[in-house]
C-alpha cells in the first residue's frame, strides 16, 4: 500500500477547470497539501488546468504516474481502462489506482457488480492496485498526498491515522476535527469504499505497521470477512490503541450500511463482543469517536507506558496483569464532578478506581486551595469549588499530578468571568511544567486530562491547551468514556488479548443458504460436547417404558424424561419434557403422557424413545451457545437463561475458541452478571466452571468438523459446579 501514499508522480483522469466536478477538488487539494511530486491532470480539451498542464490522455503523460486517480463517470470506464492498458503497455509506471466515481457493486445491480469487476480484472492483469471504487482515497500530512475532493480545511498533521469504509464519514470527522483546537493531528487516512481489492482489513494491517502512526481510528459497515479484519485489528492493538465506529449495530442501521457498501452489517452484539475480545476501544458516535482518538494520540504514551504505575508483564508466553488506573479527579463544578464520579468510578467494572492519595499530597493540595475546598472527601476526589481562581486549580493540579499513586487527573473546569478559560489554560501548563522540573519529582508526572466544555465560551481555553502540548476534551461524558477506554486497553494488553487464541479455529464456516443440517439426538450431542469437556448429569437412553424404570434406578431418582426424536429441537414446545419424576410408576406414566402429547402435536415426527436423566436441583440458569457465522466463522455465546436471554438480549459474544479468562470477561459483561456473584443474599456461583463450559463449547465450536450449531441450554451453576441439562447439536448436511 505504500505506492498510495509515497508515489512518484500522481495523474488525476477527470481533471477539470469547472469547480462543479470532483476533478477540479481532487487536483485542487493536492496542490494545497504540498505534494512535491509532479502533478499531471488528464483531460481530452489539454488545457491548463490550475496552472497545470494536462494532457489529453493517461498515456501521454511524460513523467512517472505511479498513482492514477480516476474521476470519471462510469460510462467511461472502459475507454479508461484501455488508456492505462496502453500506458502500461509504453511505461508500465501506474501501480496504485484510486476510483472515486459511484455506480459500481455499491448499488446493488447486475449491472454495478459486472462493471466492478471489470475494472478489478483489469487492474489485476496490469498489476495496479485499487481503492474503491466509490471512495475518496488517502491523504497523507507527512508527504501531502492528498486524492479527496472534500472542501474542509487540512487538518493539523499529528499521530492519530484513519480507516473508513465511508467517504462521507471521513468528510464528517474532517469538519469535526478542523473546527475544534484540540481534536487528533492526522497521520494518514485511507478510505476503501466497495473495497474490490485494498480491503479493510489490509489498510488496518498497514497502518498497524506504520511508525508515524501512534493510534487508529476504524469506522467499519460491514464485510464479508469479519473474522480478517478483527485480526488485522488485534494485530494493530498489540503495539498502539485502535478505536472503532461500528456503524449499522441495529437491524435498521444493518439495513442501511448493507445498501450503502453491498457488505453484510452482522448483528450489533455480535460486533460489540468480537471487537472487544480484539482489542478495540468502542465508540458509538463521530464525537466520541474523535475523543478516543483524542485521548490514545495525548494521553496513552503516558499511561499505557510500561512501568506507568500499572504494568506487571509476565513472560513471553503467560499473560501479566495490569492494575486498574488510579484516577484523580479535580473540579471547580460539584455536580460535573459527581457525575465524573459515576462515570470513571461507578461504570469501569475495574477498570479505573479512585486515587488512594498520600498524606502529603492531601495536605499540599489543601494549602493551595480556599480554605472551604474539600479534599480527599471521598478519596481520590477534590472539588475545589467556585471560589478557586486559575492559579488554585492549576496547583491543585500539579500537585495531584506528582502523587506516585495517581495515574491520570482528571480536570472538570466550568469556566466563570473570574475564571477565564485562556488562563486556566496558562496557569496549568505553568504550574504542570514547574512541577516536571522539580527536584525530587516523580519519573514523568500524571497526566492531566481536562474537560473544558464545548462552546465559544470556552474555546480558547481548549486553543491554549493544544498549543502548550496538552489534552483538552469538549465534553465531560465522552471525556470520561474515553478514559475508561484506554482503562481498558491496558487491561487487554496486559493479558495478552493480541495473542488471538481464536486463530485456531478450523477454517470453515457454514455457507449462505446452506441447507438447514442434520439435528443430532441429545444423547449424541451429549456424548459430542462431553468429550470436549462439559459436564452433564448422569443418564441413560430408553427405548420401552420398561426400559426407562431401569434406567431411572441406574441414575437416581428424581429423573426428566425427554423425548429422543431427530426430528424435534425444542421438546418442550411439544409436550416432549416430565420433570421431576419420583417412582416406577411415575416413570411409566411420563412415558404414556410424553407420547400422547408429542404424536397430537408432531404426528409425523420419528420418535425414538426417551432419554432419563437425573434432575439437577435448581440453579442459576446459563446458556452456553456457538455457530459458524459465513463472516465471523466460529463464534461462542453466552448469557443467563429465562427473560435475560429472551426479552433483554443479555448475551456476550466472542471468535472461538476462547480460553477460561476470555469466558470469565463474558460473564462480566452482562447485566445480569450481579446473581451470579451473590446479589441479595443468594450464594455466589462457581464463575470457572462457568467459564470452563463456555470455554470447551467454543473449542468444539472451532474444532469439530461439520459442526454447524451448538445449544447448551440451560447450563446449572452452583457454588461449587456447573452442569449442563439439554443440548442441542446441528451439522452440515
Amino acid at each position: 500500500m505504500q505506492d498510495f501514499f509515497s508515489p512518484r508522480g500522481i495523474a488525476v483522469v477527470g481533471a477539470s477547470r469547472d469547480p462543479a466536478r470532483i476533478g477540479h477538488h481532487i487536483l485542487k487539494n493536492l496542490k494545497a497539501a504540498g505534494y512535491a511530486g509532479p502533478i499531471y491532470p488528464v483531460n481530452p480539451s489539454g488545457e491548463e488546468i490550475l496552472g497545470l498542464p494536462s494532457y489529453p490522455r493517461l498515456a501521454d503523460v511524460p513523467g512517472p504516474a505511479e498513482l492514477v486517480v480516476l474521476a470519471l463517470r462510469t460510462d467511461a470506464l472502459d475507454a479508461f481502462l484501455a488508456d492505462l492498458e496502453a500506458r502500461q503497455a509504453a511505461r508500465g509506471d501506474v501501480r496504485a489506482l484510486v476510483a472515486t466515481g459511484a455506480g459500481y457493486a455499491e448499488i446493488g445491480t447486475e449491472e454495478g457488480r459486472r462493471r466492478q469487476e471489470r475494472l478489478t480484472s483489469a487492474c489485476r492483469r496490469l498489476g495496479v492496485r485499487i481503492l474503491g471504487p466509490n471512495c475518496i482515497g488517502v491523504a497523507d500530512t507527512r508527504t501531502g498526498v492528498d486524492t479527496t475532493f472534500l472542501s474542509v480545511p487540512h487538518l493539523r498533521p499529528g499521530a492519530v491515522s484513519l480507516v473508513s469504509q465511508s467517504g462521507g464519514m471521513v468528510a464528517w470527522l474532517y469538519g469535526l476535527w478542523a473546527g475544534e483546537p484540540s481534536s487528533p493531528g492526522l497521520a494518514r487516512m485511507v478510505n476503501v469504499g466497495n473495497a474490490a481489492d485494498v480491503s479493510l482489513a489490509e489498510a488496518v494491517r498497514f497502518l498497524g505497521a506504520d511508525p508515524d502512526t501512534r493510534a487508529l481510528g476504524v469506522y467499519v459497515e460491514g464485510t464479508t470477512r469479519a473474522r480478517d479484519l478483527l485480526d488485522a485489528i488485534a494485530g494493530a492493538a498489540r503495539d498502539k490503541p485502535v478505536v472503532v465506529l461500528k456503524g449499522g449495530l441495529t437491524e435498521a442501521g444493518g439495513a442501511a450500511a448493507a445498501s450503502h457498501t453491498g457488505n453484510l452489517a452482522g448483528t450489533g452484539p455480535l460486533w460489540e463482543g468480537t471487537l472487544r475480545q480484539a482489542g478495540a476501544l468502542v465508540a458509538r458516535s463521530p464525537e466520541e469517536f474523535t475523543a478516543f482518538l483524542t485521548a490514545a494520540e495525548r494521553l496513552w504514551p503516558a499511561v499505557g507506558a510500561p512501568g506507568a504505575g500499572t504494568t506487571s508483564r509476565g513472560d513471553a508466553d503467560s499473560p501479566g496483569s495490569a492494575e486498574p488506573l488510579r484516577v484523580a479527579i479535580l473540579t471547580n463544578a460539584g455536580g460535573a464532578g459527581v457525575l465524573a464520579s459515576d462515570a470513571l468510578w461507578g461504570e469501569s467494572g475495574g477498570a479505573a478506581v479512585p486515587a488512594h492519595l498520600d498524606p502529603a499530597t492531601l495536605e499540599a493540595v489543601s494549602a493551595v486551595l480556599p480554605p472551604f475546598a474539600a479534599v480527599g472527601r471521598p478519596d481520590g476526589y477534590v472539588d475545589a469549588t467556585a471560589g478557586a481562581s486559575p492559579a488554585h486549580i492549576a496547583r491543585a493540579a500539579a500537585r495531584l499530578a506528582a502523587d506516585p499513586g495517581v495515574d491520570l487527573v482528571f480536570l472538570i473546569v466550568l469556566s466563570t468571568p473570574y475564571i477565564p478559560a485562556d488562563v486556566l489554560a496558562r496557569e496549568v501548563d505553568a504550574a504542570l511544567t514547574e512541577a516536571e522540573a522539580m527536584p525530587g519529582t516523580r519519573s514523568g508526572l500524571a497526566p492531566v486530562a481536562t474537560v473544558l466544555p464545548a462552546g465559544p465560551l470556552q474555546a480558547a481555553g481548549r486553543e491554549g491547551f493544544a498549543r502548550a502540548g496538552r489534552i483538552a476534551l469538549p465534553s465531560l461524558h465522552s471525556g470520561a468514556r474515553a478514559v475508561l477506554a484506554l482503562a481498558r486497553y491496558r487491561m487487554w494488553r496486559a493479558a495478552r488479548g493480541w495473542q488471538r487464541p481464536w486463530r485456531e479455529a478450523a477454517a470453515v464456516a457454514a455457507g449462505n443458504g446452506a441447507p438447514p443440517g442434520r439435528l443430532l439426538g441429545e444423547r449424541e450431542a451429549a456424548r459430542l460436547l462431553a468429550e470436549w469437556g462439559v459436564p452433564f448429569p448422569p443418564a441413560r437412553f430408553a427405548s420401552t417404558p420398561a426400559e426407562a424404570v431401569a434406567a431411572a434406578g441406574d441414575v437416581g431418582y428424581p429423573v426428566v424424561l425427554k423425548v429422543a426424536s431427530p426430528d424435534i429441537a425444542h421438546k418442550t414446545d411439544v409436550g416432549g419434557v416430565r420433570l421431576g419424576v419420583s417412582g416406577p410408576a411415575e416413570v411409566a406414566a411420563a412415558w404414556e403422557e410424553i407420547m400422547a402429547a408429542v404424536s397430537r402435536r408432531r404426528p409425523e415426527a420419528r420418535i425414538d424413545g426417551m432419554v432419563v436423566q437425573r434432575q439437577e436441583p435448581p440453579g442459576v440458569e446459563l446458556l452456553v451457545g456457538g455457530l459458524r457465522d459465513p463472516s465471523f466463522g466460529p463464534v461462542v455465546t453466552a448469557g443467563l437463561g429465562g427473560i435475560f436471554a429472551e426479552v433483554y438480549r443479555d448475551v456476550a459474544w466472542r471468535l472461538a475458541p476462547v480460553t477460561e479468562a476470555d469466558a470469565l470477561e463474558m460473564l462480566r459483561e452482562l447485566r445480569g452478571y450481579p446473581l451470579l456473584t451473590g446479589a441479595r443474599g443468594r450464594p455466589a456461583v462457581d464463575l470457572g466452571a462457568a467459564a470452563r463450559v463456555i470455554a470447551a463449547v467454543s473449542r468444539a465450536v472451532a474444532r469439530v468438523p461439520g459442526l454447524r450449531e451448538v445449544d447448551v441450554n440451560p447450563v446449572l451453576l452452583y457454588p461449587d459446579r456447573a452442569v449442563a441439562v439439554d443440548a442441542l447439536v446441528r451439522l452440515d448436511g
